[in-house]
């Protein structure tokens, strides 16, 4: 009767070990690839070799009821797939919490040995489950939270530094033009959301709409650059940080993250769009075919200028 106990605990305990040494090395190579991205956050085959890694991971553990780790994994992994979507973008924030969950892995495979696969951090796995999810609300707000300030004062966003050779950038379409933006600047990007209207005399403002709990005022860019024609019926909202809010840009589709040396971006002419009073362009630059125009995002979220 010893013997035949003995031998499914000491088989258990081999399949643990083997886990245990794989897993180990599926959480350094994220660790290892994040220290990378810090430096180099567009980088593709980084990005999938943590998909990769985390997602190796979430199988193995599944498959042995490591149910903490398994179900830890499973968030990072989802995030790094909106990430492979070019649905959300590398930001410090982002790899902050990567490696908060990475050493959240490492104390979970501490107990591993001991069959303890109860230990969690519930903050982390907050944290994580309020990146991925985006509710919607529909209806009206309270009054509160109608008044929302689009107001931002010049120099928020901070001009290229003379000693940085390139920056970062976010491209996005729109009218079948194409715009890039700061990727510090830029949060994510998020799908159709319902919005709910709110009392305000620019017909640019589409409303609010609810991020994950927090309220989002929306700009229509097609309205605020005044284009004429139709809009497009598909289209996306890029999340872009103000000094103390979020706003949403509405857009046609994001292209692409590309670095550009900033001697390639030249002035633009204030008329370029022919707006009224001044240009929400503040540079030029050819990339293969494709004329790039490099939007001032403090002008565009200042409801000064018409």
């Amino acid at each position: 009767m010893t013997a035949e106990k003995t031998e499914p605990d000491s088989f258990e305990e081999e399949l643990l070990g083997d886990f245990a040494e794989v897993a180990e090395e599926h959480i350094q190579s994220v660790e290892e690839n994040l220290f990378q991205l810090e430096t180099d956050p567009s980088n593709m085959e980084l990005i999938n070799e943590i998909f990769r890694s985390v997602h190796s991971l979430k199988g193995d553990a599944g498959s042995l009821g490591v149910v903490n780790i398994k179900e830890l994994s499973h968030s990072m992994e989802n995030i790094f797939d909106s990430v492979r979507d070019k649905k959300v973008f590398i930001t410090d924030d982002l790899l902050d919490l990567m490696f908060d969950a990475t050493r959240v892995l490492k104390n979970m495979l501490a107990y591993v040995p001991e069959r303890n696969f109860n230990y969690k951090d519930e903050e982390i796995l907050k944290k994580l489950r309020i990146f991925q999810q985006t509710d919607s609300t529909e209806g009206d707000l309270p009054a509160e939270d109608t008044s929302i300030s689009l107001s931002v004062k010049e120099g928020e966003i901070a001009p290229m530094e003379e000693d940085e050779v390139e920056d970062r950038y976010v491209l996005f379409r729109l009218n079948g033009m194409t715009f890039a933006v700061e990727i510090n600047s830029v949060q994510e990007v998020v799908e159709e959301i319902p919005s709910t209207k709110v009392p305000v005399k620019e017909d640019y403002i589409e409303g609010v709409i609810n991020l994950r709990g927090t309220i989002v005022p929306v700009i229509n860019l097609f309205r605020r650059f005044q284009f004429e024609g139709e809009e497009n019926e598909e289209t996306k909202i890029l999340i872009v940080f103000s000094e103390k809010e979020k706003i949403g840009l509405r857009i046609d589709e994001v292209v692409s993250v590309i670095d550009i040396d900033s001697d390639k971006i030249e002035e633009s002419d204030h008329n370029i769009l022919n707006f009224k009073e001044d240009s929400f362009i503040k540079g030029i630059s050819k990339k293969d075919d494709d004329i790039i125009l490099f939007v001032r995002l403090e002008k565009i979220l200042d409801r000064n200028i018409i």
